[in-house]
């Protein structure tokens, strides 16, 4: 049994070990070297309760980095549905079709790839 992750449809995917209480997805929580960022804006979107036009979850959220690209990219790249979901149903959220700079591909390419058919 674990905690839904506050997107409509949130799953188990977001559920904590019954032992130790770590998230089952690293990804949205773990502090990874050089994606720190996208892990904090994925973090923030989750949390974010609702879509207020002033105050956006994270100020980072629009961010693209040359290499891993928008926190989509990031969430895409690591297969977090619900994380790409909330990214992608946030208002503040603007480069949903955004390339990354090492190869051009978008977070729909990663997604479509790590075979996330949503």
């Amino acid at each position: 049994p674990g905690a839904r992750s506050g997107v409509p449809g949130g799953s188990a995917q977001m559920a904590r070990h019954a032992d130790d209480g770590a998230p089952l997805v690293l990804g949205a929580f773990a502090e990874l070297d050089g994606h720190t960022e996208h892990a904090e804006v994925c973090r923030a979107v989750l949390k974010f309760q609702f879509d207020d036009p002033f105050d956006p979850p994270h100020p980072d959220i629009n961010l693209n980095h040359p290499d891993v690209g928008t926190a989509l990219h990031w969430a895409a790249a690591h297969t977090l549905r619900e994380v790409c979901l909330a990214i992608v149903a946030s208002k503040h959220f603007t480069l949903p079709d955004a390339q990354r700079g090492c190869d051009s591909s978008t977070a729909l390419h990663i997604a479509a790839a790590g075979g996330m058919a949503e």
